[in-house]
């Protein structure tokens, strides 16, 4: 009786070849997400380290902050008009500069007394 050994079927790489590109305006508007989160955490520990009393150096920074939120989220906004692109880049720059863009509000509603 012969044992016959069948040679293991190579598995070929899925490749798919595709004109889709990753905007760079997806890729600005994350960034600018991940430069406001770093400007909001800065200015709230400025703010309790000074117990509220901080000056217009920290106010300015939050209104900086806010500055580019909107500015990201409108990045963002924009990428999903083009064609041929993948959608992650300015999904997650919409998300994350939506959230803080609401995350500036309140703290501005919040705290005005």
């Amino acid at each position: 009786m012969m044992l016959r050994f069948r040679k293991k079927k190579q598995e070929e790489p899925e490749v798919q070849f595709t004109d889709k590109i990753r905007p760079k305006k997806g890729i600005v508007s994350l960034c600018l997400a991940v430069l406001c989160l770093g400007l909001m955490v800065a200015m709230i520990v400025l703010s309790a380290m000074a117990g509220g009393e901080g000056g217009w150096y920290l106010g300015a920074g939050g209104m900086a902050a806010l500055l580019l939120a909107i500015i990201g989220f409108i990045l963002a906004v924009r990428c999903f008009r083009m064609e041929n692109i993948y959608y992650g880049l300015p999904l997650s720059g919409a998300f994350f500069n939506g959230v803080l863009l609401l995350g500036c509000l309140a703290c501005y509603v919040l705290g005005v007394n």
